[in-house]
């Protein structure tokens, strides 16, 4: 038998450098193709340029813009590429350009091009090529910022209707309060004539309705005054003096003390540990503030329970805390309670009563001392917590003490 040999191939180092080379390039060929194709798929037009303008390559937004064939414009002037018919000697984008070019710096503008009919944002970015052969390299980045645009001049003039509705609103809640406190100040002096029988004597029932009667003015009044107080405070509208909080606190809780027992609620002052605290505030519209909220707390609370009045004192605010056991507030609701006539849910209204300004009251009073509000809730059915935040800065140093759990 014949034995068949094969002849070997020697490896030389020339071979081997040939076939590394063709992987270079393949894989330089790879990574042109993937970067072409990325740069092919961004919406902006997206140019190199010559220290002339001419255009060394651009990607395919130039045929989605319609300017022309993606394969045709190396060699053109891109000034003549994005204004194809411009005779104006004093062109916005050919001075620009220049300009850029000239300095050979970054430079951006936003404009709208009449030529290209949309409004741009056009950037010129030196390139750092390491070829002596070419000249200087800029890469020209031009945005179709239309719609934007558009959106912004939609949100504006959104703006300004919401503005004027809200003045409008304002305006309306205003002169509506301040025509109704003209006939409500005669109901109320007329019914306390007839209850003090000034005009002659009455009868048990009829005392017992004049006594409803006197209590529903004097609640429309109280609204009344709420709205009109809402609308009109401010910063610059407020009287402040040193106050003594401890004694704000305790005042609020005498004047909601007999709401309290109507619902049969009990009202526990759960600081007594803390005896003065002076800050400096309005104290007419902290005591407005402080009652809203306990009554809010009772007006919401089951019967028979508590509600709670405690306070914490650091060195850079006092707390209030007034927590109830009451109807509770979902996780939602607890964002925008303290929006204007806002309350828990839309029947609460009904069952409750009440407009829901008086914790939009409260809120705009903290702003106005520099504090702030807000609202715990576990949920529905599980009570609240709502506590006022005030600055201070000049508070009695036996009074401060390490923040405790509320509770």
């Amino acid at each position: 038998m014949s034995q068949r040999y094969e002849e070997e191939v020697p490896i030389t180092q020339s071979s081997v450098s040939a076939r590394l080379l063709q992987e270079t390039f393949e894989k330089v060929e790879q990574a042109k193709q993937e970067w072409e194709a990325t740069m092919d798929a961004l919406p902006q037009l997206i140019c190199l340029i010559d220290e002339e303008a001419t255009i060394w390559r651009a990607n395919r937004a130039v045929e989605r813009w319609r300017l022309g064939v993606v394969t045709r414009v190396k060699g053109r002037k891109l000034h003549e590429l994005l204004h194809p018919e411009c005779d104006d000697p004093n062109c916005t984008m050919q001075r620009f350009l220049n300009h850029a070019l000239r300095h050979s710096s970054t430079s951006e503008m936003e404009l709208y091009d009449r030529h290209l009919q949309r409004y741009i944002q056009i950037k010129v970015q030196p390139v750092d090529v390491r070829n002596r052969m070419r000249s200087r390299t800029s890469a020209v980045i031009v945005n179709d910022v239309t719609q934007l645009k558009a959106a912004e001049e939609g949100l504006r003039l959104s703006n300004e209707s919401l503005h004027r509705a809200l003045q409008a609103k304002q305006e309306m809640l205003q002169n509506v309060s301040h025509e109704l406190r003209t006939p409500l100040a005669l109901i109320h002096g007329y019914t306390h004539l007839l209850k003090d029988e000034v005009l002659g004597p009455l009868s048990d029932e009829q005392q017992d309705a004049l006594t409803v009667l006197q209590e529903r003015t004097e609640y429309l009044k109280g609204m009344i005054e709420q709205l009109l107080l809402l609308q009109s405070i401010s910063s610059e509208h407020m009287h402040k003096t040193t106050v003594e909080l401890v004694s704000l606190i305790q005042t609020a809780i005498r004047q909601t003390q007999a709401q309290a027992l109507k619902r049969k609620i009990r009202l526990e002052w759960l600081s007594s540990s803390i005896t003065e605290v002076e800050i400096l505030a309005d104290g007419t519209l902290l005591i407005q503030a402080l009652i809203n909220i306990i009554d809010n707390a009772i007006k919401f609370s089951y019967e028979d329970n508590a509600v709670l009045i405690q306070m914490v004192v650091t060195t850079d605010e006092v707390v209030i805390a007034i927590s109830d056991q009451g109807v509770g507030i979902s996780q939602e609701k607890q964002r925008t309670i303290f929006e204007e006539f806002s309350q828990g849910n839309g029947s609460m209204t009904r069952v409750f009563g009440g407009m829901g300004a008086g914790l939009a009251l409260c809120q705009k009073i903290a702003e106005a001392h520099g504090g702030r509000v807000w609202a715990e809730s576990a949920g529905e059915g599980l009570g609240s917590t709502f506590y006022l935040a005030l600055p201070t800065s000049d508070v009695d140093e036996d009074a401060q003490q390490t923040p405790p759990a509320f509770g």
